[in-house]
């Protein structure tokens, strides 16, 4: 990479700008993905919010735990490029389980469940079928880290399927 950009600046030198292609950051999608369904038919637990927290806390931060997860929806939000359910209304409380639904599902869980889906899980009690993780949040000031942190436990859903509401 960095040959390559040294490259354009001598030919742009020269009075040559070669094309230079962009970065393309690509995201792993999950493939083969079970519904909640699947995973309990093949044996996964069927956990709390409570259950998951704690197991997702013992496995510590990335290791997380795989299983079904069932949670009434307190608060259901779009925060970036994601889009939250949580099961408690305060989403950082220590015992609250967030259901994040990658940028990559957002439109495939729209055309499954409706274009408002603060309409469509709010209130509502879900099944989510993957891996609680604790994850690291940073806290800003103006667009910069503080120093300090919390951390909250996310199931992140890259495939509708991943999702029921019962």
């Amino acid at each position: 990479m960095i040959a390559m950009m040294f490259a354009a600046l001598v030919a742009g030198a020269a009075g040559q700008v070669p094309p230079i292609s962009p970065t393309v950051i690509v995201t792993p999608i999950a493939t083969n993905v079970p519904t909640p369904g699947e995973a309990l038919a093949a044996g996964k637990p069927l956990l709390t919010p409570e259950e998951a927290v704690f197991a997702a806390t013992e496995a510590g931060p990335r290791n997380g735990v795989r299983g079904v997860f069932e949670m009434p929806v307190q608060r259901a939000e779009a925060v970036g490029r994601r889009f939250f359910l949580n099961s408690q209304q305060d989403y950082r409380a220590q015992g609250n389980l967030s259901v994040a639904i990658h940028p990559v599902a957002l439109k495939a869980v729209r055309e499954r469940f409706g274009d408002d889906l603060s309409q469509a899980f709010f209130g509502r009690t879900v099944r989510v079928s993957g891996r609680a993780e604790r994850v690291r949040v940073d806290l800003l000031d103006n667009g910069h880290r503080t120093g300090r942190y919390y951390y909250q436990t996310h199931v992140t859903v890259f495939d509708p399927r991943q999702i029921e509401v019962l």
